[in-house]
């Protein structure tokens, strides 16, 4: 709702991911159908920036992830003269008594990046590391495919790609390293050309918001003053939990 207020246009195909810490959520707008369907999977923000699994299969906890040992090395290499609090809850979040995981170091470093310039230090220090990135969001975009052409399948109803891809959340921040807007288009299109025959819509657009984090907040606030809202009401969704490929489950948005 508050990205149709951004420029989506309210007829034409939209998918919105919003990216967090363990899942993102996918919700997948065919208009011109009335269709709407979602999932949500174990793939996000988490997976590029944890310490990976420990001897047991869980979270392992551990703060030597190759970003945050790249931002360590950076810093030791270009000391700040100007010390802020954001110095000192970084230097807290890095104690080992305190048991930070590096999710949580990375989440601060993005939220003071004016300050630690943590994404410069992947850019200009260590830009192998993107390749994780680019991979990241390109298996993203390859569940999407996969997501369309099988509710195409059981529905029986042909479906474009999305016109509009929109991203949320606190773990889309990493989009912006990726290159330009256009940058990000062109490869989002060759992806599409990669995982499905279907063709891209003419003037494909990717949006992306200031606040990815506060975007899904935004919405509700706006839709409660909405004058237009009642056309939302009782719209049906169909939603993919994950293990049940057959029979999904369809309830309805009050």
């Amino acid at each position: 709702f508050y990205l149709q207020r951004q420029g989506v246009l309210p007829t034409a195909n939209a998918v919105n991911v919003d990216i967090g810490g363990g899942t993102s959520d996918l919700m997948f707008f065919a208009q011109s159908q009335r269709l709407y369907f979602n999932t949500s999977f174990r793939f996000a923000a988490n997976d590029i920036w944890g310490g990976g699994l420990d001897e047991t299969g869980a979270p392992s906890g551990r703060l030597d992830n190759g970003f945050v040992s790249n931002f360590l090395t950076y810093r030791s290499n270009n000391p700040s003269s100007h010390k802020t609090g954001a110095d000192q809850t970084l230097d807290a979040f890095l104690d080992p008594k305190r048991r930070m995981s590096p999710e949580d170091v990375v989440s601060l470093l993005f939220k003071y990046d004016d300050h630690f310039q943590f994404t410069k230090a992947i850019q200009n220090q260590q830009p192998a590391l993107l390749v994780v990135l680019y991979l990241h969001y390109a298996s993203i975009i390859y569940h999407l495919v996969q997501l369309i052409e099988s509710q195409e399948k059981q529905g029986g109803t042909t479906l474009d790609l999305p016109r509009f891809l929109t991203f949320t959340g606190r773990g889309s921040q990493y989009l912006n390293l990726l290159g330009t807007r256009g940058d990000l288009v062109d490869y989002t299109k060759r992806l599409f050309a990669a995982y499905t025959t279907k063709p891209v819509p003419t003037n494909f657009q990717i949006l992306l918001t200031d606040n990815p984090k506060e975007t899904t907040a935004n919405g509700a606030v706006l839709y409660q003053t909405a004058t237009d809202r009642d056309q939302y009401r009782g719209n049906q969704t169909t939603a993919y939990w994950g293990n049940e490929a057959e029979h999904p489950v369809t309830f309805t948005y009050n």
